[in-house]
């Protein structure tokens, strides 16, 4: 069918179904003349596409659903995103009609807040909250995928106070100023969705480790060769990631914080056994990436 038949069929703007094309959502071939072509399929998925905006879903999500392989699951884990939100969001609406009521007592709405909300907090929501410096954003930016869920056992409460107690001291010892501003630097401009795609589209090759290798081949071992290279040791790209592997091992990073984070969200665990995994393939492939970054 033509574009104007797909709009009819779905109900949306041309306007609309060329952003989702422009976004990878939908995949279409023209033909001779030039139009798009599309399929029975494509006005299915497209529809999905168009529930799920409905439905408040970023393009990140809706990407995640689409191509997951157990699309159940993933609308499972969209949907305790949900209840997750609407329950946090119903829980700030009861504190604020609570400081209303008490407009000069600051400290009893506070402490009304702590008991109302943190039930309903994400992981990391606490931790963006206790921590809303570089390290933070550093955090964030890597783990924030895994970090959805609310704590549920003693287990996951124990580790996430370990987890802080490191953070403290890391916060107490001082991350170092101009590793601050170099990540500053490099996260300046993204949004919540951008950050969500890169960890996303990191999680894709992870778990589709051959096709990636296979398609990504000539540009891999470009790039492995340029590593070794002055031009690249002289790059602020090296410089940050030495300064923050030092500032890691100095602080116990791994014996600390990512012990205690695969018993925090087992979905951590699962991608860790499964980056090794990807990480053996790589070295077989290319023996010279032992020093990847």
């Amino acid at each position: 069918m033509l574009m104007h038949e797909l709009c009819k069929e779905c109900g949306l703007t041309k306007k609309a179904i060329h952003y989702y094309l422009e976004q990878g959502l939908l995949s279409a071939e023209k033909d001779e003349s030039g139009y798009y072509r599309f399929t029975t399929e494509d006005a299915i998925r497209l529809r999905e596409v168009a529930l799920l905006r409905k439905l408040g879903a970023g393009i990140p999500i809706i990407r995640q659903i689409l191509d997951a392989e157990n699309k159940e699951q993933a609308l499972r884990g969209f949907r305790e995103q949900v209840v997750s939100e609407f329950a946090r969001r119903k829980a700030q609406e009861e504190v604020i009609a609570f400081w209303l009521d008490h407009p000069d007592d600051i400290e009893r709405a506070r402490r009304y807040a702590e008991e109302t909300l943190d039930e309903s907090l994400s992981v990391g929501q606490r931790l963006t909250l206790a921590f809303p410096g570089s390290y933070g954003l550093l955090l964030r930016f890597h783990f924030g995928s895994f970090l959805l869920e609310p704590l549920r056992t003693d287990q996951q409460k124990q580790a996430y106070t370990e987890i802080v107690s490191y953070l403290d001291q890391v916060e107490a010892a001082g991350f170092p100023e101009d590793l601050a501003r170099e990540l500053e630097a490099a996260f300046e401009g993204l949004t919540e969705d951008d950050l969500k795609a890169i960890m996303e589209n990191r999680n894709r090759q992870i778990e589709h480790v051959d096709t990636f290798l296979q398609e990504t081949g000539p540009d891999l071992s470009a790039y492995i060769a340029y590593q070794q290279t002055e031009e690249f040791r002289s790059s602020p790209a090296y410089r940050l990631q030495q300064q923050l592997t030092a500032f890691q091992q100095a602080t116990g990073y791994k014996e600390r914080f990512l012990a205690n984070l695969c018993i925090l969200s087992p979905s951590y665990q699962v991608f860790c056994e499964q980056m090794a995994a990807a990480n053996e393939k790589l070295l077989e492939m290319y023996p010279e990436a032992k020093n990847l970054i």
